[in-house]
């Protein structure tokens, strides 16, 4: 008989468990990160700085990919125009000629100045150059990112990446071990161990969300302010705008998982910790 009622009452008490909303989720960790908030800045500036490079490297590729293929493009659109006026003249066609004939040449230089520049660069050379006039090319952003990226530039953003990872991990290692007695009131007042994870979850895509925005950027400004300087105007002519977007879409996307990424295993660890021994740690 007492065990029935043992068991019943256990039944009760598991029946009454409260789950917290997200919203209060939300605001516990907006807390923690305004009490804490150098180390938050310390923990967003190396976001920043892995997402900036990883920005630049992917604006830089695409803007190099566009002042290769933007003269020419223009310059076959032109000559294809001058073709089908000598193929089919009219009374204002020697004026639309000799205008062609001008727009050409002013063409013909833009490309042979941006050549030597992307060749003095590193960014082009001959048969890279005879090749975007006599085979078609992959065009699309994402083919410029993968197509034009050298091998150092894969290790560079992989080991910016990787330091960035380490470093928010060993962050919110470090957050976990100052919050031993909040973690354990928390739990002892009912909280679950899956609101314990949502709490540092949130916290970190918060921090990653933050300087990934800030980093694209920096890193964005940073390619088209050196890409002004190396190349001149026709960077601003050529500019690639909706390749520039998908390379802040892919950058955001990279950082803020990164950041949910590195917070999985300092919240699981949180989670997994019990009330009475969070309670007695000394801080």
């Amino acid at each position: 008989m007492a065990e029935q009622i043992f068991d019943r009452d256990v039944s009760q008490k598991i029946g009454k468990q409260i789950v917290l909303p997200l919203s209060r989720a939300i605001e516990i960790s907006i807390k923690s990160l305004k009490i804490r908030f150098w180390r938050s800045i310390i923990t967003v500036s190396s976001i920043i700085l892995a997402i900036a490079f990883l920005a630049y490297i992917l604006a830089n590729t695409t803007m190099v990919r566009a002042l290769k293929q933007g003269p020419e493009d223009d310059l076959q659109s032109l000559m294809h125009r001058q073709q089908e006026l000598q193929n089919s003249p009219s009374g204002n066609a020697a004026d639309e000629l000799a205008s062609l004939k001008q727009q050409i040449a002013q063409k013909k230089q833009v490309r042979d100045k941006l050549r030597v520049a992307l060749q003095a660069e590193g960014g082009s050379d001959e048969s890279e150059a005879a090749d975007v006039v006599g085979a078609p090319q992959d065009r699309s952003a994402v083919g410029s990112f993968f197509s034009e990226m050298k091998a150092t530039d894969y290790w560079l953003i992989s080991l910016a990446l990787l330091v960035c990872f380490v470093g928010i991990v060993n962050a919110m290692l470090m957050s976990v071990t100052e919050r031993f007695r909040e973690i354990g009131t928390m739990k002892c007042l009912g909280a679950l161990d899956s609101f314990i994870v949502k709490l540092f979850l949130l916290e970190s895509v918060f921090q990653g969300a933050l300087g990934t925005a800030l980093g694209i950027a920096v890193g964005l400004l940073l390619a088209v302010v050196r890409s002004w300087a190396l190349y001149g105007r026709p960077v601003f002519t050529y500019m690639p705008w909706g390749g520039l977007l998908l390379c802040a879409v892919l950058a955001q996307a990279v950082g803020t998982l990164l950041s949910m990424i590195a917070a999985v295993f300092p919240a699981r660890a949180a989670a997994r910790m019990q009330p009475v021994e969070a309670l007695r740690a000394e801080q």
